[in-house]
């Protein structure tokens, strides 16, 4: 498996819990489209690849609040 499709399939994978982004949006009475829950997740993933990128440059193995 090449880097270039181990990126692909982390990209597929659900990492949010798309019933609790609609339970926080419903407090305030919006409704979510799933295209926005979709794009929750790549951020998300984006988000972890960042704090992947700035651990290894920092030396270190462990993520922390820091690295956000």
């Amino acid at each position: 498996m090449t880097e270039e499709s181990k990126v692909e399939d982390v990209k597929k994978i659900q990492v949010v819990i798309s019933t609790r982004i609609k339970e926080i949006l419903h407090e305030g009475n919006i409704r979510s489209s799933s295209d926005f829950i979709e794009a929750v997740n790549d951020h998300v993933i984006e988000i972890c690849r960042s704090v992947i990128l700035r651990c290894k440059a920092n030396g270190r193995s462990t993520a922390k609040i820091c690295d956000l």
